[in-house]
């Protein structure tokens, strides 16, 4: 059974074994063919200097390069992560093959950052197996559990979320969404605290996982919204409460509805990738307990921004499905007047 005392345990040892690759890493490489080709007849100043250049026309790094493990071009080798120690090479340059070139700035695959996909199927089975472990708890039992686990951890998750929910909405609605509202917090919160283990990188810190989860949640609660309204009703709320502003309104409500998902997006990423950056720049320090507090402000941001993007999905979720409680009752140009009325 996973208990906090497991979890603990796990967490102290991979932050050992990271801390001490990360230093390992960070050791100074020794000369390369680079620093004898070009070190004939010069001081050791030169000669170094010469190595650098060497190594610069390979790369902008050519110390963190010259890993056999690092993928050259790759931003997810700038610096040590776990991958380099269990996925191969071959498997990270198919995976990127796979994807093919960037979509917004047309790099190709060799520069493509793949890390992300990987940490995020890790999050996904972390999730799946505290799922399946909290299953097997509470399976058959009216009762709280006794210990922090896996089914506590889902009951303190569940009840805050549909605290929030039925403040907005119907308690009924509220039992529809709380499936995929918390499987999108479960996700958000494991891939955020990941990133605070040496060695292993957020998810949530790259653009593609985020606008992954903000495109799902924008066309999960635009289904609901025509499903409860109707394609015109749904639409008909966009056109505000005058008729003679309703093309204008109806621009700029469409426009401001469909930012959503990247706002959603945007916000986790910065965050995430910000916080992590400042975590790995301390820990490189190499000095210990520094990282400490910065690991503790992190597990606090790591709770907000999960709150925030669940938070904004639930708020969503009730706007595309407030206009149908009062739908019936619409009068006249049917712009959601008696909606505001309330």
């Amino acid at each position: 059974m996973i208990t906090l005392r497991t979890l603990a345990f796990t967490a102290t040892l991979a932050l050992t074994i990271g801390a001490t690759a990360a230093r390992a890493d960070l050791r100074p490489e020794p000369a390369h063919h680079g620093e004898a080709g070009h070190g004939e007849g010069h001081d050791a100043g030169h000669g170094e200097h010469g190595a650098a250049a060497h190594g610069d026309a390979h790369g902008e790094h050519g110390g963190e390069h010259a890993n056999p493990k690092a993928r050259p071009q790759a931003p997810e080798d700038a610096h040590w992560w776990i991958g380099q120690e269990i996925l191969p090479i071959s498997l990270r340059d198919k995976v990127a093959g796979m994807i093919g070139p960037s979509f917004i700035d047309k790099d190709p695959a060799t520069k493509l950052n793949v890390g992300h996909i990987f940490m995020g199927l890790l999050v996904f089975v972390i999730g799946i197996g505290l799922a399946l472990a909290a299953r097997r708890k509470v399976k058959g039992s009216v009762l709280p559990p006794k210990s922090f686990g896996a089914a506590a951890f889902f009951d303190i998750v569940m009840e805050g979320l549909m605290g929030l929910m039925t403040s907005m909405m119907p308690r009924e609605k509220a039992v529809r969404f709380l499936p995929i509202v918390t499987s999108a917090a479960v996700f958000i919160l494991l891939s955020n605290l990941l990133g605070l283990l040496p060695g292993f990188v957020p998810p949530t810190q790259s653009l593609n996982t985020t606008l992954a989860l903000g495109v799902t949640a924008f066309i999960y609660f635009t289904y609901q919204g025509i499903r409860a309204q109707g394609i015109i009703g749904f639409f008909k709320h966009f056109m505000g409460p005058m008729l003679a502003l309703a093309p204008l309104m109806f621009v700029v409500e469409l426009i401001a509805y469909c930012v959503r998902p990247v706002s959603l997006a945007l916000r986790l990423m910065g965050n995430m990738f910000g916080d992590h950056q400042v975590l790995f720049i301390f820990m490189s320090f190499g000095l210990p307990l520094v990282p400490l507090p910065l690991m503790a402000l992190g597990i606090m941001v790591c709770v907000v921004q999960t709150v925030v993007f669940s938070l904004l999905f639930i708020v969503y979720l009730s706007l595309a499905v407030e206009e149908h409680d009062h739908g019936d009752h619409a009068e006249g140009h049917g712009h959601g007047e008696p909606a505001h009325a309330h």
